[in-house]
């Protein structure tokens, strides 16, 4: 199966609550929601607890037939199957320890 294909068929709000986890263990505080208006697009919010003071909101969407995790400011943060690759990524923007 390609990555393509396995990134259609992964569930985003599993995938979302996988990159909270990773995050979690990371030393975030993390809260997702998954259900009302983030039932199709799942969003991660992070806050930093004592590494950073902001919050920030992640979400799982399509682009192109491929789900992706993003900022929100709309940039490509990795695909939803990449939980790894986009927890280290949101670590080393937000400040956090990896």
């Amino acid at each position: 199966m390609s990555r393509a294909a396995e990134t259609i068929s992964l569930d985003p709000r599993a995938q979302a609550e996988a990159l909270a986890a990773a995050l979690d263990g990371m030393g975030f505080t993390v809260t997702v929601l998954k259900s009302g208006g983030h039932q199709f697009h799942p969003c991660v919010q992070v806050s930093g607890g004592s590494h950073w003071q902001g919050t920030e909101c992640v979400y799982a969407a399509p682009e192109d037939g491929h789900w992706w995790f993003w900022w929100s400011s709309l940039e490509l943060i990795a695909p939803i199957g990449e939980v790894t690759m986009a927890a280290s990524e949101i670590a080393s923007s937000l400040g956090g320890r990896r």
